[in-house]
């Protein structure tokens, strides 16, 4: 990277690359997740032979988890609604959905917020709830829960980030801390949320 590249990696949205070719999201994400964790990131690039990014993150100075603790086979509740997948990072958008269809869910996903909106109007039957990441280009998470829930007023929302939200909620929306999973997460910490906002799970699913 050059200079001016190197200056604005970490900036939303930014990209060098061509037109529908990336999101410029994804050092911003890594970003904030090492910023999260109280970490830093050093840049070294050399313009025609290579960048190198390294993560540096504090200690842990508690105890190991047992080996026995990690092997643990959790029980998590899995279930039979209608969830809408919206992510603009398609491995993101395919991890979340092969998770949600393990659990028994059905799932229908969107790369867009226009796609996710062309879907929904091709239903007869409501979604149960919208699993949408919050920052994306042409129009953010919070505006498509507020088109969809004008449709279906009962649906229920959760929204996913790389960004963590202030402690309240997210500027602006106050509504949005409530049902909030910070990514990357794991299958059981995405199971308990949507069993948490769901109700009682309906069927039960192994995670080693």
């Amino acid at each position: 990277m050059d200079k001016a590249t190197r200056s604005k990696a970490f900036e939303p949205f930014f990209t060098s690359k061509g037109p529908a070719e990336g999101t410029g999201l994804g050092l911003a994400s890594v970003y904030g997740i090492v910023k999260q964790n109280q970490g830093y990131i050093e840049v070294q690039s050399e313009v025609g032979r290579g960048t190198t990014f390294s993560l540096f993150f504090p200690r842990h100075e508690g105890e190991a988890p047992d080996r026995h603790e990690r092997r643990y086979m959790w029980h998590v509740p899995g279930g039979h609604a209608s969830i809408l997948v919206v992510d603009d990072e398609p491995e993101v958008l395919k991890s979340s959905c092969g998770i949600l269809e393990g659990l028994g869910y059905q799932v229908t996903a969107a790369g867009a917020p226009a796609e996710a909106l062309e879907r929904a109007a091709l239903r007869q039957e409501p979604i149960d709830l919208l699993l949408t990441d919050v920052v994306m280009p042409h129009m953010s998470g919070s505006a498509l829960a507020r088109h969809l829930l004008d449709r279906w007023p009962e649906l229920k929302c959760v929204f996913m980030s790389g960004y963590a939200p202030p402690e309240d909620s997210l500027p602006g929306e106050p509504y949005l801390s409530a049902h909030f999973i910070q990514k990357p997460f794991v299958r059981r910490d995405l199971a308990l949320k949507l069993s948490e906002i769901l109700g009682p799970p309906r069927s039960e699913a192994r995670l080693s």
